[in-house]
């Protein structure tokens, strides 16, 4: 993590996790980079609604990008509100087809639940549970009428 010695602006910022400067897990570079902070520090004076503000989340080896959703308050001191975006499928996200493992993204077009397995080394679906099992549920019967099977781990 960068302590901002020659560049406050990168204070708290990770730069590297288990001794790499990037991840090895996804299909691009984009998918693969470590972007911000682990959630605890983050730079100094960055432009509320305008400075992109990342967490790096080692659990689904994965960057997300703060979404910002307002002003607030905290002790008499303006701050920016964020809050953590759903993770959105490839249509909805063209730029997330490097987090699919699959050879075709449209494979993991199931909004909010995403296939987390290289990152585990298995396979392994993560998602904000309960909003998008009807969603998931459909998929899956629809292979079950495809391919006549389907395992789910």
């Amino acid at each position: 993590m960068y302590r901002g010695i020659k560049n406050f602006n990168n204070f708290g910022k990770i730069h590297s996790f288990n001794g790499k400067t990037k991840l090895d897990k996804w299909k691009g570079d984009s998918c693969n980079a470590l972007n911000g902070s682990d959630g605890t520090l983050n730079p100094p004076l960055i432009q509320v609604n305008v400075t992109p503000v990342y967490i790096y989340v080692p659990e689904i080896c994965r960057s997300i990008q703060w979404k910002y959703v307002g002003s607030s308050k905290f002790s008499g001191i303006s701050c920016g509100q964020y809050s953590l975006p759903p993770l959105n499928s490839v249509p909805e996200e063209p730029d997330a087809w490097c987090f699919c493992p699959m050879d075709d993204p449209q494979d993991c077009n199931i909004h909010g639940i995403w296939n987390i397995g290289p990152c585990v080394e298995g396979t392994v679906w993560h998602g904000y549970a309960i909003t998008w099992i009807a969603q998931y549920a459909r998929k899956l019967i629809l292979n079950l009428k495809i391919r006549g099977s389907a395992v789910v781990d």
